[in-house]
């Protein structure tokens, strides 16, 4: 980014969670106001919406951590947000041992499992799922913008966005 910018690059940049991973960095190298409006798409909520696993995740982090330390997570992107994978796979973990009881839980029982274990997440059903050929549980995004003034990245679009996979979709 830093070098895009340097040759004169004016574009936008398009990124994903793994991008956002890097916002101190964005910030320590002064680029806030040259990626202003760039999108990002994004698997869960950012630290400062609500919603059950954002507000466990800065519930977490205000309990855990001191208030310099929680701000320090917050500042380096999406690595604490992270939890909403845990969580998916402690679901997955959950429902193979009340499914099988835990004396028979095993790779077999949790595969069975997880390609027949769906997600509801904020009233969306079939918000993550994985079956026999699909190896990624997310099915729905959001849209975030870059703000320069803000130091921080907004949601850009109200509405999950399902991912689509194939034309026929």
């Amino acid at each position: 980014m830093r070098d895009f910018v340097a040759a004169g690059g004016t574009a936008k940049f398009l990124g994903t969670d793994p991008a956002l991973a890097f916002t101190r960095e964005i910030g320590n190298m002064g680029l806030w106001d040259d990626i202003d409006g760039s999108l990002f798409l994004r698997s869960s909520r950012w630290y400062s919406e609500t919603g059950e696993i954002i507000d466990l995740t800065n519930k977490l982090l205000n309990e855990k951590h001191s208030a310099s330390e929680g701000a320090a997570f917050r500042e380096q992107g999406c690595t604490y947000i992270s939890i909403k994978n845990l969580y998916i796979m402690l679901d997955i973990i959950r429902e193979t041992v009340e499914r099988y009881g835990a004396e028979n839980f095993s790779s077999e029982t949790l595969y069975e499992t997880a390609t027949s274990w769906e997600f509801e997440y904020e009233g969306i059903p079939d918000f993550n799922s994985f079956d026999e050929e699909k190896r990624i549980a997310q099915n729905y995004y959001a849209v975030y913008a870059a703000d320069g003034a803000k130091k921080d990245i907004v949601r850009a679009h109200e509405d999950w966005l399902l991912q689509v996979t194939s034309p026929w979709q």
